[in-house]
């Protein structure tokens, strides 16, 4: 059995006010700049949960603490706004594979990414994945690439202009698609075709034979991002950051 898998890039807007139309899109995403967010670290500790907070605790850098405080607590206050609940009634869980998940709204999805500067949020009535990777140009991207791409995804990179940045393109929406799945990195990963187009895939390639669009998109000028989404037939043209809730005591 084949399942569809299609894969391309977008534009992807800023957006600064709510609006009928963002809101009731297929998937919601929002663009957090963390180091704008530092000086926000205790009010931000108040929508942690108390297993949370000690689980920020463990983390040996300061950076990566503060990372996950931010992180965890808009993802709190989206998800309270999404669901019009208090974001510190808000129970968060993780399945067998560690994914995150709420108990009491199976049918509502979300996913998180980070880099050292910036956190990407999606939130979805689909499963949905989202990666975002700072654009490394000390990286030796052509060794690693052998690791995790098949050959025709290999000669499209080795034959472009920007290598560098397709890597990381190509990378992302990997990661995106593991994450919208569940399913991890295993033997399957490097099978998986990341390259633009539409793709027939053996349903046993990704966890559930979950049919999937993904997009990639520029974050800003050092970041790519990607998002792994339910399946259509119409391609998306645009996405949207949603903008983020006020943090306030």
């Amino acid at each position: 059995m084949n399942n569809k898998l299609f894969c391309g890039s977008v534009k992807i807007t800023c957006v600064h006010t709510k609006s009928y139309i963002h809101e009731h899109s297929a998937v919601k995403i929002y663009k957090i700049h963390l180091p704008s967010n530092y000086t926000n670290i205790s009010i931000l500790k108040k929508h942690l949960s108390v297993a949370e907070l000690k689980r920020s605790q463990r983390y040996h850098f300061q950076q990566d603490r503060d990372r996950f405080i931010i992180c965890r607590a808009f993802l709190r206050l989206l998800l309270s706004d999404h669901l019009d609940l208090d974001s510190n009634k808000i129970v968060i869980a993780t399945d067998e594979n560690k994914k995150p998940f709420l108990p009491s709204h199976p049918k509502v999805f979300f996913n998180v990414s980070h880099t050292l500067e910036y956190g990407l949020i999606a939130i979805s009535q689909y499963p949905v994945g989202i990666d975002v990777e700072y654009i490394d140009s000390k990286m030796n991207h052509l060794e690693t690439a052998s690791l995790l791409f098949k050959t025709n995804d290999l000669n499209i990179l080795a034959n472009s202009n920007d290598k560098i940045r397709l890597f990381f393109t190509y990378w992302t929406r990997k990661e995106s698609i593991v994450k919208a799945t569940g399913g991890g990195i295993d033997d399957n990963f490097i099978h998986i075709p990341v390259r633009d187009g539409k793709h027939l895939i053996n349903a046993n390639l990704i966890k559930n034979g979950t049919a999937l669009s993904v997009y990639s998109f520029e974050v800003d000028d050092h970041h790519i991002g990607s998002i792994a989404m339910r399946f259509t037939e119409e391609a998306v043209q645009e996405l949207f950051f949603l903008p983020l809730p006020s943090v306030s005591n």
